[in-house]
């Protein structure tokens, strides 16, 4: 039961995650046409990185 929680908050973050990303990423598109797609994915998936990493320490 607790692992079938935690699974469902897992996922819930990530949802949330990758909309607030996709969100953030519009925004700058148009802000950054100068920064190469490459470079703006590298960022993104950091930041993607950085807030799994930060949602797992918290859910711990």
């Amino acid at each position: 039961p607790v692992m079938v929680a935690w699974a469902r908050m897992v996922r819930m973050a990530r949802t949330v995650r990758m909309v607030r990303t996709a969100r953030m990423v519009r925004m700058a598109a148009p802000v950054a046409p100068a920064v190469p797609a490459w470079t703006r994915t590298v960022m993104v998936v950091m930041v993607e990185t950085v807030a799994t990493a930060v949602t797992a320490a918290t859910a711990a």
